[in-house]
């Protein structure tokens, strides 16, 4: 992680260090699916994560040391984000500079990560209306098209929209299951 605490990868970097590696998920999917997994209450400590990271994107066979040495960081960033719930969460998506086609099947990659990790943790877990609905709404966006015109500005501006809800979402979700670290480690001194 560089001082500022932000992953020193590239978007570009890290999908070429994936299919380097043989890992046919995108970065923005495995982030999806990482978010998921902590929303819906996995254990934030650990690598405990890599086991359902592998079955659902990797035939359940592990990562090469490279990989999980640069999801390691993420993983930790996203949970120290999502736990200090202070707006500083942000989706793994490609970089600006890319085509709008490319960005938004990034917003599609992740909300399907998400609902899939979501799903390995939460299952068919009661949920209030309010998620139930969110929930829906990532399956919505995991199929949009990917079709518009590159200097479309209404779609930039969706696409503006939709990222900020997928954080919105992703918050919405953890704040509803998930325990921080400082919580489980009060419950078991009682």
């Amino acid at each position: 992680m560089s001082p500022n605490g932000q992953n020193p990868h590239t978007y570009e970097s890290l999908a070429r260090l994936l299919a380097s590696n043989q890992v046919t998920a995108s970065p923005a999917e495995i982030h999806g699916i990482l978010t998921g997994l902590v929303a819906a209450g996995h254990e934030m400590d650990g690598t405990s994560y890599l086991v359902p990271l592998y079955d659902l994107t990797n035939n359940g066979l592990a990562y090469t040391q490279a990989v999980k040495d640069v999801l390691e960081p993420m993983f930790l960033q996203l949970c120290q984000q999502l736990v200090e719930a202070n707006f500083e969460f942000s989706v793994l998506l490609p970089d600006e500079d890319e085509a709008l086609p490319d960005r938004i099947q990034g917003l599609c990659d992740w909300a399907q990560g998400f609902l899939a990790g979501y799903g390995v943790q939460a299952g068919k877990a009661k949920v209030s209306d309010d998620i139930r609905e969110a929930l829906d709404d990532l399956a919505d966006i995991a199929n949009l098209s990917t079709e518009v015109e590159e200097d479309d500005s209404a779609a930039e501006s969706a696409f503006v929209e939709v990222e900020e809800y997928l954080r919105v979402v992703a918050m919405l979700v953890f704040s509803h299951f998930a325990k921080a670290p400082e919580q489980n480690a009060a419950k078991t001194l009682h």
